[in-house]
């Protein structure tokens, strides 16, 4: 994608996801640019950067609507191709910041198809797992896996969710048309403590107090978040390659419409795979991501958007082609 603009979303499947669904209850400047290990290859505690900034790991990097220079506690982690970085307001200890780690590795772990996709081979840009290709004369490429901000200036004040996702733009390629990008994914401290009604993971967990379901989430919840935030950055990295990713970012800011289509699909990819996978989450949760997608997608099958793209034949074949999940 030519430089100059990021995008900003919040928070084999066939892409004939908007149908009910039936309920699922299953149990670089300072480190330069690394290549990801190999899926079982030797672990190692990630590498604390310590304090210092976006703009001076990655210049040029827009880390959403965070000054690109404001000061955050650092770590990376090789393995993962991943760098943390976390706000000295959030009230995270290090050992949380590190969850992210783990949570990470995990997603690796159960789901190595999905995660080898979205995290791993995005990084070169190949098209391999698009169903509907075309081919722009440029690629976006990756220089990390994933860069995680826990802050609540990540996101703009009027834009509140649990996580959310920006897709840096930067001006340096490796060739001239291969473009070298960052896909961020931030979350807010704060409506993951709870603070926020209505948002974060007491909806999810009535019955538990802030504390304890902000608990709950770290150990179930923060995987979840994660891929599916990189998934709609993935969906930006190649909506000029993709036909269906293209309608769905047709303008900018992307329009309410093609908003809830794409979220609708992002939310049913992710439960069908977990379906599928040994990825082992609570009943709570599944039970109240069904619920709130089964909701999504009647509202989005009765869309103009929706109906207009499949009209056009877009939701036949498959969102993304994953060889096993």
């Amino acid at each position: 994608m030519p430089a100059g603009r990021g995008w900003l979303g919040e928070s084999m499947i066939t892409v004939k996801l908007l149908q009910p669904l039936k309920r699922v209850v299953l149990a670089a400047a300072l480190i330069g640019c690394t290549v990801p290990q190999p899926i079982g290859a030797a672990d190692t505690a990630p590498r604390d950067l310590g304090r210092t900034t976006v703009k001076q790991i990655f210049k040029d990097a827009v880390p959403g609507w965070m000054p690109p220079d404001q000061e955050l506690h650092f770590w990376f982690k090789e393995e993962l191709d991943a760098y943390v970085g976390v706000d000295s307001t959030s009230e995270w200890t290090d050992e949380e910041a590190l969850e992210v780690f783990a949570a990470l590795s995990r997603i690796r772990t159960d789901l190595p198809g999905l995660y080898k996709a979205i995290f791993e081979e995005s990084r070169t840009g190949t098209t391999r797992h698009l169903s509907r290709p075309k081919s722009p004369p440029w690629t976006n490429r990756n220089v990390a896996a994933v860069f995680v901000i826990v802050s609540s200036a990540f996101q703009p004040p009027d834009k509140i969710a649990i996580a959310s996702n920006y897709y840096s733009l930067r001006p340096d390629s490796d060739t001239a048309n291969a473009y070298l990008n960052i896909p961020f994914v931030g979350l807010n401290p704060a409506v993951i403590r709870g603070d926020v009604p209505g948002l974060g993971p007491s909806p999810i967990y009535p019955a538990l107090t802030k504390q304890a379901a902000r608990a709950q989430y770290f150990k179930e919840g923060l995987a979840d978040t994660l891929l599916h935030e990189r998934l709609h950055a993935y969906i930006t990295q190649f909506y000029g390659h993709e036909r269906l990713f293209a309608a769905l970012r047709a303008a900018v800011p992307q329009p309410p419409c093609e908003y809830d289509v794409e979220e609708s699909l992002v939310k049913q990819l992710l439960l069908e795979t977990y379906a599928q996978g040994k990825h082992a989450f609570s009943e709570s949760f599944l039970k109240y991501w069904s619920d709130d997608q089964s909701s999504l997608a009647a509202k989005v099958r009765e869309s103009p958007c929706y109906k207009q793209l499949q009209q056009e034949g877009l939701f036949n074949g498959t969102l993304l082609k994953v060889d096993s999940y």
